[in-house]
């Protein structure tokens, strides 16, 4: 239980240091697609980080300066080896089996505290995905590619995507209806679905990853507005009024993307110039970061202590001490 607490808490140093960096650096950036995947890298990184194990000795046990040949043994006894100036040494018995401590209680309101927020993911989750399942049971469908379908509504919200579903109301026409299908099925194509499934796991072990999700969303709202802007032909201009008029937002559905997220942030970016490839010079911080960091994961050996070294098997034994 103890090294579980300690790899979460190290998964969490790692990652909080990890989005400092992006936080600091490239949140706010226009490099769309290498922020989603420097979200996803850091908190897989953040999670390997602390299985890299660096072993610091405090002191090296110079055994190779010890001859065995040169000691004197004084007598071999029912497979017993004591060297001459040691004293004979009884055969060693079995010890017999301490009762396991009993767990303290911040481990046990630990254990209690982390079941609980595990507890209330999934059934907020679950909640989540019931409801999107029954809204979409019932409405009209038609298939837009092999692997996507268009829902159709008569309810006032806005258009969403919840996995391989693109979700819009039948009172959206015109331009409108166009550039918001445009958007969602972007969602679709870019496989945000699978970031968002893949971020709520981490978040059921690593509350850390609550954060994260939240940076990748608007990601993912900048990644599919700049798809709508540079790859189907649609005018910056109008796309923005359009981001403008929207007022009502999607039901807050588990894995689900809203065309009205984060609407103010998006127009900003959407005005803001390219950034420079200047920026991505901040990479060079994280070879130094990481290696910090290993280093505070590394774990401390202490040094043999020749003088009481013992080796032992079974009824066979043998003690030395240095001269």
């Amino acid at each position: 239980m103890g090294s579980i607490v300690l790899y979460i808490l190290e998964w969490a140093f790692a990652l909080v240091v990890l989005l400092t960096i992006y936080k600091a650096a490239f949140s706010g950036t226009t490099f769309y697609r290498f922020n989603r995947f420097y979200l996803l890298g850091a908190t897989v990184l953040s999670a390997l980080l602390p299985l890299v194990h660096i072993t610091v000795p405090e002191s090296a046990p110079l055994v190779s300066d010890i001859s065995i040949h040169e000691a004197e043994f004084a007598q071999e006894l029912s497979g017993t080896f004591v060297l001459a100036d040691a004293p004979v040494q009884a055969p060693i018995t079995d010890v017999p089996a301490q009762p396991e401590r009993k767990s303290s209680l911040w481990a046990v309101m630990l254990v209690c505290l982390y079941s609980g927020y595990v507890i209330m993911l999934f059934v907020g989750w679950a909640r989540s995905v019931i409801r999107a399942a029954r809204f979409l049971h019932g409405k009209p469908k038609r298939r837009l590619s092999r692997t996507v379908w268009l829902v159709t509504h008569d309810d006032a919200f806005g258009p969403f995507s919840w996995m391989n579903y693109i979700v819009i109301s039948d009172t959206e026409s015109g331009f409108a209806r166009r550039a918001s299908l445009r958007h969602e099925y972007s969602h679709v194509k870019l496989l945000h679905s699978a970031d968002l499934v893949f971020l709520l796991a981490c978040t059921i072990v690593n509350p850390v990853c609550w954060l994260v999700l939240q940076e990748i969303k608007i990601v993912h709202e900048y990644e599919a507005d700049h798809e709508v802007i540079n790859h189907y032909g649609i005018r910056n201009g109008d796309y923005q009024k359009l981001l403008i008029m929207r007022t009502v937002g999607a039901e807050a559905y588990a894995l689900a993307s809203s065309f009205n997220l984060n609407i103010k942030k998006r127009i900003i970016m959407l005005n803001k110039n390219q950034t420079g490839k200047r920026r991505l010079m901040w990479l060079l911080i994280l070879i130094p970061t990481l290696g910090i960091t290993s280093v505070l994961f590394a774990r401390t050996e202490k040094a043999v202590n020749l003088d009481d070294l013992r080796f032992s098997s079974g009824k066979v034994e043998m003690r030395y001490r240095l001269p």
